[in-house]
C-alpha cells in the first residue's frame, strides 16, 4: 500500500477533534497558569513594596549619617581650641562611639541592600518562570496539534479509503483488489469486515457472470 502523504483528508473531522482536545487542555492548563500568574504578580506587588520601604529607610538612614558625621567633625575641630583635657577627651570619646554605632548602621545598610537585590532577583525569577512556562505550553499545543492530526489521519485515511471503495461500487465498478491499512492504522477489524464484504459481491457478480 502507498504511504499516504496528506494528513489532513477530512479536515472537518481531524480539525473539530483536534481543537477540541487542545482546547480541554488549554483551558485547564490556563486555569493552573492563571492561579500561578496572580500568585507571582502578588508576591512582586509585595516584594516591589517592600524594597521601596526598605529604600526610604536606608535614605533615611544615609542622611542621618551624614548630619551625624558632620556633628561628630564640628566638635573634634572644637575640641581643638579647648584647654580643657576633660572636656577634649569627652568630645574624643563621643566621636569613638558615634563611629561604631555609624559602623553598625552602615552594616544595616548593606544588609539591606543585599535585601533589595535578592528580592530584585525573584522578581525577575517570577517573570521569567512565567515566561519559560507559556511558552512551553505554546510550544506543547503545537506539538499536541501535530500529534492529534496523525492521530486522527490514521482514523480517517481507512475511512477515506473505504469511501473510494464504496464510490466505486455505487457506480458499478467493483474492485479487483481492496488494499491493505497501514499497520499503525485504525479501524483494522471493521476494514477486514469491510473487505469481506467486497470480496462477497465480487464473487457473486463473478457467480452470476458465469450462471
Amino acid at each position: 500500500m502507498n504511504k499516504r502523504t496528506q494528513y489532513l483528508i477530512d479536515k472537518k473531522f481531524q480539525l473539530r477533534q483536534t481543537f477540541s482536545l487542545i482546547g480541554i487542555k488549554f483551558s485547564i492548563i490556563a486555569l493552573i497558569i492563571g492561579a500561578i500568574a496572580f500568585n507571582a504578580a502578588y508576591n512582586n506587588i509585595q516584594l516591589n513594596t517592600n524594597n521601596q520601604q526598605l529604600r526610604n529607610i536606608i535614605e533615611n538612614q544615609s542622611n542621618v549619617i551624614i548630619i551625624q558625621d558632620n556633628n561628630v567633625e564640628a566638635l573634634l575641630t572644637y575640641s581643638q581650641y579647648v584647654k580643657d583635657k576633660t572636656h577634649q577627651h569627652a568630645i574624643i570619646d563621643v566621636a569613638r562611639q558615634h563611629n561604631a554605632n555609624m559602623k553598625t548602621i552602615r552594616q544595616h545598610i548593606t544588609t539591606m541592600e543585599n535585601i533589595i537585590r535578592h528580592n530584585e532577583n525573584i522578581i525577575s525569577y517570577n517573570m521569567l518562570l512565567l515566561v519559560a512556562v507559556c511558552l512551553f505550553v505554546l510550544a506543547q499545543g503545537v506539538f499536541l496539534f501535530f500529534m492529534l492530526i496523525r492521530k486522527t489521519h490514521r482514523i480517517s485515511g481507512p475511512i477515506y479509503v473505504m469511501s473510494n471503495y464504496m464510490q466505486q461500487i455505487i457506480e458499478g465498478k467493483i474492485p479487483d483488489h481492496v488494499r491493505k491499512l497501514r499497520k499503525k492504522d485504525e479501524l483494522q477489524e471493521f476494514y477486514k469486515i469491510f473487505t469481506k464484504m467486497v470480496e462477497s459481491i465480487k464473487n457473486r457478480l463473478q457467480e452470476k457472470k458465469e450462471a
